[in-house]
């Protein structure tokens, strides 16, 4: 099971997820969806959220805390955390060109392992990597990640 940072940190503190959706002004289903790496977090609610959780723990808690790479999201005038990820993909896109399909399998299952942002970051690379090099079962692949 994929464990993000946020997860981490709530399962550490003790905390009710339901408690800091409702102080972040958010939807459980929506913190649910983040917290097990299904949805990409926005910068608004990477800042809701870790002013909720600052309050709950009493203590000023950083974004970088809770989400990874957030840090570098908040320096920037992106919306999303893909955004900050874009050169890691342009870097992985080059390296997986003309792979064989074992290599991308390898890649894939690295990703599975990651934290949920960088395992978007190279599900994605390898996709796109896939895509331009037409590797032999790429379908495949694409359907397992």
């Amino acid at each position: 099971m994929l464990l993000t940072c946020l997860e981490y940190f709530l399962r550490a503190h003790d905390l009710r997820p339901a408690d800091i959706a409702r102080l972040a002004d958010y939807a459980r289903q929506h913190l649910l969806a983040i917290r097990k790496g299904e949805y990409e977090p926005s910068r608004r609610f990477i800042v809701d959220t870790t002013c909720a959780i600052s309050a709950q723990v009493h203590r000023e808690v950083s974004p970088s805390e809770l989400f990874e790479r957030a840090e570098a999201l908040l320096q920037t005038t992106t919306r999303r955390l893909r955004h900050v990820h874009s050169g890691e993909l342009e870097v992985l896109a080059v390296m997986l060109a003309g792979v064989a399909v074992s290599a991308a399998h390898a890649v894939a299952a690295l990703g599975r392992l990651a934290v949920a942002s960088d395992r978007r970051a190279v599900i994605a690379g390898v996709r796109t990597a896939m895509r331009d090099s037409e590797i032999e079962g790429a379908s495949d692949l694409a359907a397992e990640a």
